[in-house]
């Protein structure tokens, strides 16, 4: 611990009583005067003489510390918070907004054209900075990288899609021969109930598939599709998430670890301002070997939870605040997405209609694979778009011909496709799903993009993103930031307070008013004294003789919520009890109580015994 976090500690410390020997009687006087005289007692064999008594004080203060107040810049933060920053969870984000933006800003990449619905989807990716990012080794444009592919992917419609090399090649042949429904995009738009110009698959059915299968499986995520940041992220301007959701283990990551992300959500003019009350209280005790001294401990009468050694209240905004954080902050990223080694197939015989995520068919088919492949997370995001859906679509030929019936879910699972043709002309597909033929139209078009043509396992593709908005506006991070380190505070205030324990006198027995209000005597215990501390008391707790056979104290007393001290409750009067301390030397202690509304302070007559 560095001697600024010992020196925040002995400022609360000391806040918490004006003089640390307030209360604390002279050890050589009783009333002014010295006890002199030696007594002694005996039991069988054993004859104890004792010591000449010494008086001693010990008093209660009630008096509350005074409310502490910091003021924070965000190097200052850095500095106090910064080796726990990393631990701190500063806030939970969610990852729909940020997905979304990006996922648009891809789709975008290369213009719009892709919405005018000719077959050509007319792209140009020098038509935007993220585009103008893409380079393809084989020709040094574009055109052929794998990151184009991708674009073509998102941009998939009925009326631009490629379907060469699928088992939806044929069907598109007969179709545009014929003339029939409008030519093969219309098909599929009608069968598909999509608009002509229509993606595949939508935005939000792409996100959220990525959501579950690309970052909830991610080992940092925790199951999750929130991103937790830190406040060691916030501190590092985000740098430090490329790392975090890097690869990890079998998973190939989320964002690429080589290009840092960034994001200041803390500006240089940032500041937090907290104010805190410490429970740590100065309490009388007594070392039996040598004279009173004191203990750092703290009261905590504040609910929810009496365990804290100082009190947060981040809820109140007056009792903290953030100020300096970015108005409607953005993140530059490097979002990557990895394919499997292979074409995967549609699904079409052996009990494919049973098929699903959570029952794979086959080998090699889109469920078997890892829930981050490319593959998987298509077929995902059509499986969410298309999982209950039922159609059928008949084609005639001058109206009065039939040609071709496309039916979905009609005599079979939702979403499962069964394609007729008039006399089987020209292979009609095999019956599959729906979202398996999407996936196999995905990849023959990442993988031929009109330009260049992809080995399997070659098309990975890794987005460059700048300046995508985050979806979360400043007063909305201060917000979110609250709940998260209220739940912390307890953890806050030991880190913030140190090891105060070491503040703490070697004291045998210290007083203190318990949780009821009642002041009792309290024998020293393990979680008294600072970690590195030995704990050498063989017999703790007060007992009613010499032998320490029979004990006054008792860990439990009704209506106190501490069960690990020895605590005797004194009655009004005069009362004798024997302890030992640290070194096995045993004391007789008479107590000395005035009143039973005089408990504040007491006095106690101490002798050391010798046999």
């Amino acid at each position: 611990m560095s001697p600024r976090y010992s020196l925040l500690a002995l400022v609360l410390v000391l806040s918490a009583c004006d003089d640390f020997n307030s209360g604390l009687g002279d050890p050589n006087t009783i009333n002014g005067t010295q006890s002199t005289g030696n007594t002694s007692t005996s039991t069988g064999s054993n004859v104890t003489t004792w010591s000449v008594e010494k008086e001693y004080s010990l008093g209660i203060d009630d008096t509350v510390p005074q409310q502490l107040d910091l003021i924070l810049n965000k190097a200052e933060v850095a500095d106090l918070l910064g080796p726990v920053a990393d631990d701190v969870l500063l806030m939970e984000l969610d990852s729909s907004p940020l997905l979304t933006n990006a996922l648009t800003e891809i789709k975008n990449a290369c213009g719009t054209s892709w919405q005018l619905g000719n077959s050509d989807p007319n792209h140009n990716c020098n038509l935007t900075p993220l585009g103008q990012t893409f380079y393809g080794a084989a020709d040094g444009t574009w055109r052929s990288s794998s990151e184009y592919g991708m674009v073509r992917v998102l941009t998939m419609t009925p009326a631009n899609s490629n379907v060469d090399g699928t088992s939806m090649s044929a069907l598109r042949g007969i179709a545009d021969f014929l003339g029939i429904g409008g030519g093969f995009g219309q098909i599929l738009a009608d069968s598909l109930d999509l608009g002509y110009t229509e993606e595949f698959l939508g935005t939000d059915v792409v996100r959220a598939s990525l959501q579950r299968n690309l970052l909830a499986t991610h080992p940092e995520m925790g199951g999750t599709d929130v991103i937790p940041v830190s406040l060691g992220d916030a501190l590092a301007d985000m740098a430090t998430l490329s790392t975090t959701f890097g690869p990890s283990g079998v998973h190939p990551g989320i964002l690429d670890p080589a290009v840092p992300a960034y994001s200041e959500i803390l500006t240089d003019d940032f500041a937090m301002n907290i104010s805190m009350r410490s429970n740590l209280r100065v309490l009388d005790g007594l070392d039996l070997s040598t004279d009173t001294d004191y203990l750092v401990s703290f009261v905590d009468n504040t609910g929810p939870t009496f365990d804290d050694p100082a009190e947060f209240d981040f809820n109140d905004p007056t009792m903290f605040s953030m100020s300096g954080i970015a108005p409607n902050p953005t993140v530059d990223l490097s979002l990557k997405m990895f394919e499997h080694n292979g074409f995967v197939p549609a699904c079409t015989t052996g009990g494919c209609q049973g098929n699903y995520p959570t029952s794979p068919v086959g080998v090699g088919t889109v469920w078997t694979l890892d829930a981050w492949d490319l593959e998987y997370i298509i077929a995902d995001a059509g499986f969410d778009k298309w999982g209950s859906f039922v159609n059928q679509e008949s084609y005639y030929l001058a109206w009065v011909i039939w040609v071709a019936t496309v039916d979905i879910g009609i005599n079979a699972p939702a979403g499962w496709a069964e394609f007729s043709v008039l006399l089987d002309l020209g292979a009609p597909p095999p019956s599959q799903f729906v979202w398996e033929l999407v996936n196999e139209v995905a990849q023959v078009n990442l993988h031929d993009n009109g330009y260049y043509n992809f080995p399997e396992g070659q098309a990975n593709v890794s987005f460059t993103l700048s300046d995508i908005d985050i979806g979360i506006t400043a007063n909305e991070i201060e917000d979110a930031v609250r709940p998260f380190l209220q739940d912390q505070s307890a953890e806050l205030a030991d880190y913030l307070l140190g090891d105060y324990k070491k503040n703490s006198g070697p004291v045998d027995f210290f007083y203190r008013r318990a949780s009821n209000g009642t002041p009792a005597l309290y024998f020293i215990h393990a979680n008294d004294r600072e970690e590195s501390a030995a704990y050498d008391w063989a017999n703790p707790g007060f007992f009613s003789d010499e032998a320490l056979t029979q004990k006054l104290s008792t860990t439990t007393l009704p209506g106190m919520a501490d069960e690990l001290h020895e605590k005797w409750v004194p009655p009004v009067g005069e009362s004798v009890a024997y302890a030992q301390d640290d070194e096995g030397t045993p004391y007789r202690l008479r107590v000395f109580v005035a009143g039973e509304n005089q408990r504040d302070e007491i006095s106690i007559l101490v002798s050391g015994g010798v046999q």
